[in-house]
């Protein structure tokens, strides 16, 4: 109750870059107990009997992690929103503006985890549930989950305060989780893991509707591109616009978003100046091309003249790059030829001129 006692003087280093305490006079930094934890209302004295409810909401949460351990990553996020539906319900008395209990255990996870169904919270204690049980798994992915503030606008004009989750997916993207509109049904879990085809950080969001504004606390705290949201949803494969044969085990489909993949087994067709790509339509825009595993060569001509291609994927399978078969792509900076590749023809990356590195594995023999 009586403070930390520190050394108090500080001073930086000689570049004012880092802060240092003295050990000469005394420094008291006093902590006070959140007000729902106090004894008897004091203010830097604690309730251990209700830090203990605390330390079991703790171990109920860590149990879930470990329920789950051996699922899925997406398998465990769906499956953490799920039990944290079902543990607590909406506190709406406490999300009312005139609501007297003040700001307390409905703001905070402990009311989720601590076993008692008439324990309910708002959206901060969703919000909060779900990064703790994100922060205490060992993904096998890169996943990282956010907690942010700011205000929600329903299509129906009604909204306010609220805090919801951005979560980092493999893919390097973001997601939208709101998992307090999740409840009930009342918006079917529509805004899990929601891109936004609308908006930006700075204006907010609108996903299925509902626009979302970040608050300056979060503008200030997270980076532009912590919070920038993915333009699809998680999991979202667009649809083909245009598909065929390439081969006679070989078949290509190219997506809306500008995906090109080539599937099946054996060699690429060879194309020509004259007989071009069934792709190479002025029409499309192909910004990425996946060649998977299966395929063995790499047509001639295959993606001359593709000047918005700028990501290649070639499987481990490929042996053979063609002639001519990346000639023109203007907006490739970097390829990683795969090791199993033996023969790479002739002006294959000829005027690629954005092209600034290239791996060529040993087994190349041919260039």
């Amino acid at each position: 109750t009586a403070g930390i006692k520190l050394a108090a003087p500080v001073y930086y280093d000689s570049n004012r870059e880092a802060l240092y305490l003295k050990g000469e006079d005394n420094l008291v930094v006093s902590f006070t107990v959140a007000t729902g934890y106090r004894y008897n209302s004091e203010k830097y004295i604690m309730d251990t009997s209700i830090v203990a409810g605390a330390v079991t909401a703790s171990g109920n949460a860590k149990a879930i992690v470990n329920q789950y351990a051996g699922s899925s990553d997406l398998d465990k996020l769906n499956m953490y929103k799920d039990r944290i539906l079902a543990l607590s319900g909406y506190n709406g008395d406490a999300a009312d503006e005139e609501y007297a209990g003040g700001y307390g255990d409905p703001w905070q996870l402990v009311y989720v985890f601590d076993g008692d169904p008439n324990t309910t919270v708002v959206c901060e204690g969703y919000s909060k549930a779900f990064q703790y049980l994100c922060d205490s798994t060992k993904f096998d992915g890169d996943i990282c989950c956010y907690s942010v503030s700011g205000t929600v606008v329903f299509s129906n004009g009604g909204g306010g305060a609220h805090m919801w989750n951005i979560v980092s997916m493999p893919d390097g993207k973001n997601y939208l989780v709101d998992i307090t509109n999740c409840v009930g049904n009342s918006i079917p879990c529509y805004l899990f893991f929601q891109g936004a085809t609308k908006g930006s950080v700075a204006e907010g969001y609108t996903v299925d509707g509902v626009k979302y504004t970040y608050s300056a606390s979060s503008l200030s705290v997270f980076l532009e591109e912590e919070l920038t949201l993915s333009a699809t949803d998680y999991g979202y494969v667009a649809p083909p616009i245009d598909e065929g044969d390439c081969g006679d085990d070989l078949t290509w489909a190219l997506s809306e978003d500008g995906v090109l993949t080539i599937s099946g087994t054996g060699a690429m067709d060879d194309y020509s100046y004259s007989r071009i790509a069934p792709w190479n339509n002025p029409e499309y825009s192909i910004t990425s091309v996946v060649i998977e595993n299966g395929a063995t060569t790499v047509g001639n001509y295959a993606f001359y003249g593709l000047a918005s291609l700028a990501d290649v994927e070639i499987a481990d399978t490929v042996t053979s790059i063609g002639s001519f078969a990346f000639y023109g792509c203007s907006s490739l900076t970097g390829m990683t030829i795969p090791a199993g590749v033996t023969s790479v023809k002739s002006y294959a990356f000829k005027n690629c001129s954005s092209l600034t590195s290239i791996t060529i594995p040993k087994s190349v023999t041919s260039l």
